[in-house]
């Protein structure tokens, strides 16, 4: 199967047209179009079509296209799961990031978790005791002991997707896993922190 009838194929079976395909990838419904037509492409448009069916479970084949109920992404900022989360997710979701330190974001990082607070997401942070910058309201955070935050990298889980900060030396990583088990076991290790931590400001009794 050419990858224009995939393409026409894939919309087929997630009920999309042109311009959902265009908002979900982030190529232009003229382009999407155009690759319908069985024209050329560039490889950059060709992946950004593949990793948007891909985030909704859906893989082209040597055959075809599949739909699968699990995946497994390999992303390359943090943005691009801040991205994925809110193409993927419908407003008040809640989204939960575990030994979060929004210090290590960058400005883009911090506009876009501005955004999803603002789209009326759920965030929920849980931070290492003594760190006060926060993007969202102070509600949405709870100190941890630093003696168990220190080694630890940020995991991300909304719906039944869990993101592990994967980064090694100057290469950012996150490894998404679509696994419904998956995220269910670790929103119960968040639910754990979230309960044994406490409000930005206040320290536990002793």
């Amino acid at each position: 199967m050419r990858f224009s009838q995939q393409i026409r194929a894939a919309r087929a079976v997630l009920d999309w047209t042109q311009n959902q395909l265009s908002e979900r990838s982030g190529i232009s419904a003229p382009t999407i179009r155009h690759v319908e037509d069985d024209k050329e492409i560039k490889d950059s448009t060709r992946t950004a079509l593949i990793n948007a069916l891909e985030d909704e479970g859906l893989f082209l084949t040597a055959h075809g296209i599949e739909l699968s109920d699990e995946k497994v992404l390999l992303l390359d900022s943090f943005l691009e799961v801040l991205k994925n989360m809110k193409s993927s997710c419908a407003p008040g979701m809640g989204v939960l990031f575990h030994c979060a330190d929004e210090r290590r974001n960058s400005p883009e990082v911090t506009a876009a978790i501005a955004d999803l607070a603002a789209a009326g997401f759920q965030l929920r942070f849980t931070l290492c005791e003594g760190n006060e910058l926060t993007t969202t309201a102070a509600e949405n955070y709870r100190w941890i002991d630093a003696e168990y935050f220190a080694s630890s990298e940020v995991l991300t889980v909304y719906e039944d997707k869990v993101v592990i900060d994967v980064s090694e030396e100057e290469r950012d990583q996150f490894l998404l896993i679509k696994n419904r088990h998956l995220a269910k076991a670790m929103k119960r290790q968040f639910e754990y922190w979230w309960r044994q931590g406490c409000p930005i400001g206040e320290r536990k009794s002793t």
